[in-house]
């Protein structure tokens, strides 16, 4: 298991993920338009808050004083790793709400906020073997159960929509993409997009 203090620190950061549920509970109740253009807003506005705090100084050290407690260390070398996990997020949801419907937009943002962060929480608590990198057995294992209880969730939610056809596949799918650490993209932006197009290639073949 990883220190307490380690623990609580990413525990932190991951219960800001889950807060972000309320967007697509919103886009629920909203149109795709109104989604655009409100993640849209918020999306270059973190952008901005990252040049500045990458290129002024005094901009850099408020930040680190504000945001320190959920920075990883990877995140403080503001010049090195220009953009935060918090940004590749904002890009993550926007990108989905753009490039597919409704239905197949709220299942890969979900996927991004529960699977990931329940993968990194228990993953991070009780994962001892690994499969790549930095992936546990246990971690991918949460990601699965979480994606599938999603599937039954949104079934529940949409019944005019059949997340049975190609939710389950999308989330082993998924699962097995998020073990891939070697691939140099954030996983904030990469497993909600991944996740969609696997949605649709699937529903369209099955």
């Amino acid at each position: 298991m990883k220190p307490d203090s380690e623990y609580k620190y990413e525990l932190y950061r991951k219960l800001i993920h889950l807060f972000s549920t309320v967007i697509p509970v919103i886009y629920c109740f909203t149109s795709r338009d109104f989604m655009l253009l409100f993640i849209g807003a918020g999306t270059v506005l973190m952008i901005v808050l990252d040049l500045l705090k990458a290129y002024t100084f005094i901009f850099e050290n408020l930040y680190k004083k504000v945001f320190s407690g959920i920075l990883r260390e990877d995140e403080k070398d503001f010049k090195r790793n220009l953009f935060t996990g918090g940004t590749y997020y904002a890009v993550g949801i926007f990108l989905s709400v753009l490039l597919f419907q409704k239905e197949v937009a709220v299942f890969s943002i979900l996927i991004m906020i529960w699977c990931d962060t329940m993968a990194a929480l228990v993953g991070k608590k009780y994962g001892t073997r690994k499969l790549i990198g930095s992936k546990t057995i246990v971690g991918s294992v949460a990601f699965i159960i979480t994606g599938f209880l999603l599937v039954f969730t949104l079934q529940y939610l949409f019944p005019g929509f059949n997340f049975y056809k190609a939710g389950f596949i999308t989330v082993l799918f998924a699962a097995g993409f998020e073990q891939l650490s070697f691939i140099r993209i954030n996983d904030n932006l990469s497993i909600p997009v991944f996740s969609g197009y696997v949605f649709i290639i699937i529903n369209n073949f099955i």
